[in-house]
């Protein structure tokens, strides 16, 4: 009974919040009203106390605007979403998409009191036992979790993340009542093509792995395997003695972040070759690994001694399967070399466009696409690149997407460090260099070695197999099969047409029996007709209603 209240209670809450920053109206269409009665989900042109209680200010900002304040108001889960949704601008205008990008954690510190219970709680022992220091004052403090320096038993400088209390049971009950919300929304008329169903159940996917700090760890490690090789590049060591499912150890990184890089920083070190390591470090990632850092923002990327470049934070990424990431790099070659011809090919041969596709128009627009982005900066670029995606309603991978985002905060994060950077150049740099390794060719020969062996069977049959083939063929025994299929509309058509030709031969047929038989007059017929005559007036008729159906067909 208690969780039944204060579900309904946030219920109540998230449709106050709507209504207050003027968006009661989607209440209405999603069917809210059938949780708490008309009255609190208004259309909005009906009267309601929740549009007399908009505040002025509110109603001065854009529609983008006030639904970032939404999510920053009702809390980390619908924060979290807005920053999911920022990377799909298939299913939002790119106003609503920009707008959600500037979402950000503004949360307070948890008190040291409660960290310290989490940690105990995890770990079965004291804090002091486990950390023979722990700074009270968090390094930094988000939605789900917040970092504090600390020490290890051996000396081992640290750092500890940890979850805050109850954000679990928060989003997992927000979660329910999302999904409450999606199944109203998908019985009513609110934005019918999408299912918001689908939407909530890929946005608990990404969530709920980012609770499970053990996850997150996991991932870091493998970002490390990836790297091990450049020296150039140091990511954090996980201290797994230390860790559990809401407690994160890891290395403490001594160096300064991007974005505390202040004037004599940048007099020590060349920010523009800088800037390049951070795009081809990224483009490594994308491309060559398929697991990729989705939210490179300044705060994200530390400069260390020596000039290595240390990355933080894994718990928003990127991941392709293999099929997705030999799609990518086909397409992303083809971007950089603006060869348009070869695009569209790759776009038929991925299933991207359908084969009932204007080739022809499709080349012709793809050509006029990478005329236009080829002056054009980075983040605008995306934009145009995504706007062509959905307008042209091509059938990309939703992991596709997170691209957008990642692109367009590395652009800022890179043009920190130098604001004349040419991505167009650096991308051409790296596929020079990383092209032939980006084929993979030891494993493509292992996988079509792989392939031979598990059908080698067929492939010896396939000799005998052909020889049968043509025999029956010789001997008239070959024969093809094949469906036609119709459309309703054609098929009414062809009804039509065949109605009419019966009609039309069966007139005929009438008068040609009327003029073999016009002397057998003596055949009594009801209304003293003779069967010459009522042959005659039969196929008059229906020869008339033939030329009159088909006169009528050609109207428009």
């Amino acid at each position: 009974m208690t969780e039944f209240v204060t579900r309904y209670k946030r219920y109540a809450q998230i449709t106050a919040v709507f209504a207050r920053h003027d968006f009661g109206y989607l209440s209405y269409r999603m069917g809210l009203g059938k949780l708490f009665g008309e009255r609190e989900a208004l259309h909005p042109h009906e009267e309601s106390k929740y549009v007399e209680e908009v505040p002025q200010e509110f109603k001065t900002l854009s529609a983008p605007e006030r639904l970032r304040m939404v999510c920053e108001e009702l809390g980390p889960t619908f924060v979290k979403m807005g920053q999911i949704l920022s990377t799909r601008p298939d299913l939002l205008p790119r106003p609503y998409v920009m707008e959600l990008r500037k979402l950000q954690d503004n949360v307070s510190t948890i008190p040291f009191e409660e960290v310290k219970r989490v940690i105990e709680a995890e770990m079965g022992k004291d804090l002091n036992e486990i950390f023979p220091t722990f700074d009270e004052t968090p390094l930094a403090a988000a939605s789900i979790a917040q970092v504090h320096r600390c020490t290890l038993p051996d000396g081992t400088q640290a750092v500890a993340k940890v979850q805050r209390p109850g954000i679990e049971e928060q989003i997992r009950m927000d979660l329910s009542i999302l999904y409450g919300m999606a199944r109203l929304a998908n019985r009513s008329t609110f934005a019918e093509t999408i299912d918001k169903v689908k939407v909530v159940q890929e946005f608990e996917r990404v969530i709920l792995c980012e609770l499970d700090f053990t996850a997150e760890g996991h991932l870091t490690e493998e970002f490390a395997r990836n790297f091990q090789d450049d020296p150039k590049v140091h990511i954090a060591r996980i201290f797994w003695g230390y860790s559990s499912r809401r407690v994160l150890t890891m290395e403490f990184l001594d160096g300064v972040n991007i974005s505390q890089l202040d004037t004599q920083h940048k007099k020590d070190i060349d920010t523009r070759d800088l800037a390049k390591r951070v795009v081809m470090i990224t483009l490594k990632q994308i491309f060559r690994d398929g697991l990729f850092h989705a939210d490179p923002h300044p705060g994200n990327l530390m400069l260390l001694p020596d000039g290595v470049l240390g990355i933080l934070d894994f718990g928003m990424i990127g991941r392709f399967d293999r099929h997705t990431l030999s799609m990518l790099r086909a397409i992303a070659f083809d971007v950089i070399r603006r060869d348009h011809v070869s695009m569209a090919a790759h776009l038929l041969d991925y299933d991207i466009v359908g084969h009932d596709v204007d080739m022809r128009k499709l080349r012709e627009d793809l050509r006029l696409l990478f005329r236009n982005i080829a002056s054009m900066p980075t983040a605008q670029a995306s934009e145009t690149l995504q706007r062509f995606v959905v307008e042209h309603q091509l059938h990309v991978p939703a992991d596709l997407f997170f691209l957008d985002k990642t692109f367009g905060t590395l652009d800022g994060t890179i043009r920190l460090l130098d604001p004349d950077i040419d991505f167009q150049v650096i991308a051409e740099d790296f596929s020079a260099e990383q092209g032939m390794k980006l084929l993979d060719i030891e494993t493509m020969a292992k996988e079509l070695g792989l392939r031979i062996l598990q059908d080698a069977d067929a492939i010896v049959e396939m000799p005998v197999l052909l020889r049968r083939i043509m025999r029956r063929a010789d001997e008239g025994h070959f024969t093809i099969r094949t469906r036609l299929r119709i459309d309703d509309e054609t098929n009414a058509r062809l009804n039509k047409l065949g109605l009419n030709l019966l009609t039309g031969v069966s007139g005929l047929t009438a008068l040609m029996f009327a003029w073999f038989t016009r002397t057998a007059t003596d055949i009594p017929l009801p209304l003293g007709m003779t069967l010459p005559s009522l042959l005659l007036v039969t196929g008059s008729l229906l020869v008339f209603l033939t030329a009159w159906s088909l006169w009528r067909g050609k109207r428009p």
